[in-house]
């Protein structure tokens, strides 16, 4: 928290259940998502309250679409994303 104040950049606290989850408790893993200017791609709407508009407000626009098959490998659109060095 000390290092994004001193950068300015605003952290949004979530429920556990909008990350992998704790324990047996499988999270949606909507936190793991495709950040660009602007934009944020993930899997799953949020579940803690606030976020939406919170984003919204930053104006980043949210865009959503379902990877079921692959949250249960554990992963989503970041992971999806990050570059595989052979």
């Amino acid at each position: 928290k000390k290092h994004l104040s001193m950068l300015d950049v605003p952290l949004i606290e979530l429920l556990p259940e909008d990350t992998c989850g704790i324990a047996d408790n499988l999270g949606t893993m909507a936190v793991n998502g495709l950040s660009l200017p602007g934009i944020f791609i993930n899997a799953e709407p949020f579940k803690t309250p606030g976020v939406e508009k919170k984003i919204s407000s930053l104006g980043v626009t949210r865009s959503s679409s379902p990877l079921p098959y692959f949250h249960h490998a554990g992963g989503s659109y970041h992971c999806l994303t990050n570059e595989v060095r052979l």
